[in-house]
């Protein structure tokens, strides 16, 4: 297990602001046992992640482009409660429509918003995700109010000549940078599952998720991959689609977690392990469970960078919705993902951690605490380089918020 050294505390300068950051080395991450998941896009949690930033992006876009400007919003809330169907080889019919519902406030004065036009682009979303689905199977509403005017005001009483908004909430931050190859092959072996090659070759819907477990080194995936019933037309075919998933599996984790020195290390897959009896089957109509089987929430799902990593250190704020202009439990996330990777990039450091923590009405570039936890041998440490690239990631907050509005980062 890594040893946790001494903290260096060192005091960084932005401009003319200063925040404490704190420097944690540690030893080689090697923890004895891990735990990895990931959910595909089609994952009834992954649905409401998406279709929440989808809707935080065109109300931006809205903004900008009828008023010039940028205004508070808050849409991180959402609900999506499963329908009913009757699913069996060869195809279905919908019993009742999955209800899908997104939340949240918006300053007044941004005027009357066109919700038709908003509901509109959620649907073009969720047929993006699920090609498969219909207006019969899933009805969208959107329930926007009025924000607090306290929290609408912080957007815009920064430092006027810095424009540099207020943080809107007291939250928390976290990205690492160096993946373990049982994270990379998780991660890995859903995107491969939903590659469109594959799914041209097998009826496998976007809803996979994949469970990742190590411990020394034997190594076990758990795969739940939905299967579009008008796909296969009897059990025979469904099982030939669960070996193609599971020889998919084997051959992406190999790629990572092939021996290597003379070490050895075992696989194991079980993917589709609720079906029972000869007939049991994962049949889907619209390539999700949230058809039927499982409800949805923004923030149960995949962290920033698309992992679930329970060993690492990590945010529970749902980054999916917020205002990335000054809530900051969207924007730290990213500014927390750039500084991590760019000490990482610029170093021989395993992996490296970074949490950044605000306080409500303080500057967003101004955090009231930065850590920085690093992993490998302690002469990898440089502290002086480790303070440069926090305070030029944190520097750089404004071109973070037009890669949040532009979607180039992974938040779900």
């Amino acid at each position: 297990m890594p040893t946790l050294d001494r903290p260096a505390v060192r005091q960084l300068s932005v401009s003319r602001l200063t925040f404490p950051t704190l420097l944690l080395p540690s030893g080689p991450y090697e923890p004895l046992d891990e735990v990895v998941e990931r959910k595909g896009v089609g994952h009834p949690d992954s649905i409401c992640d998406h279709l929440a930033e989808a809707l935080a992006a065109a109300l931006t876009r809205h903004f900008l482009d009828r008023h010039g400007r940028r205004f508070h919003f808050n849409v991180d809330k959402a609900l999506l409660a499963a329908g009913a169907v009757e699913v069996g080889f060869g195809g279905g019919r919908v019993l009742r429509p999955t209800r899908i519902v997104l939340a949240g406030k918006v300053d007044r004065r941004a005027g009357a918003l066109p919700i038709e036009e908003l509901v509109e682009a959620a649907y073009a979303r969720l047929f993006e995700i699920l090609p498969w689905a219909t207006r019969e199977a899933y009805t969208i509403e959107i329930w926007l109010e009025r924000s607090s005017d306290d929290l609408a005001l912080l957007l815009e009483q920064g430092d006027a000549a810095a424009r540099v908004p207020l943080s809107n909430d007291t939250s928390i931050g976290s990205a690492f940078a160096g993946r373990t190859p049982l994270e990379a092959a998780v991660h890995a072996i859903e995107r491969a599952i939903a590659r469109p090659a594959f799914r041209a070759a097998w009826p496998v819907g976007a809803d996979v998720k994949v469970l990742g477990t190590r411990f020394t080194d034997v190594h076990r995936f758990v795969v739940a991959a939905a299967v579009l019933a008008n796909g296969v037309e009897d059990a025979a075919a469904y099982r030939g689609v669960v070996r193609a998933v599971r020889a998919e599996v084997a051959r992406v984790a190999l790629q990572f977690l092939a021996p290597r020195d003379g070490t050895t290390s075992r696989i194991e897959v079980g993917v589709n392990g609720a079906d029972q009896g000869p007939d049991g089957a994962y049949l889907t109509l619209t390539g999700s469970s949230a058809e039927a089987g499982d409800d949805g929430q923004v923030g149960r799902g995949n962290r920033i960078g698309g992992l679930i990593t329970p060993c690492r250190l990590a945010s529970m704020e749902a980054a999916c919705g917020k205002n990335p202009s000054a809530h900051v439990g969207k924007l730290y996330h990213a500014l927390a993902w750039d500084a991590a990777h760019l000490i990482a990039a610029q170093s021989s450091l395993q992996s490296v951690s970074v949490t950044l923590t605000s306080r409500i009405g303080a500057p967003v570039d101004r955090p009231e605490r930065v850590s920085v936890r690093t992993y490998g041998h302690e002469e990898q440490v440089d502290e002086c380089f480790v303070a440069e690239a926090v305070r030029d990631a944190v520097g750089d907050w404004a071109r973070a918020v037009s890669r949040l509005e532009a979607g180039e980062y992974e938040l779900a």
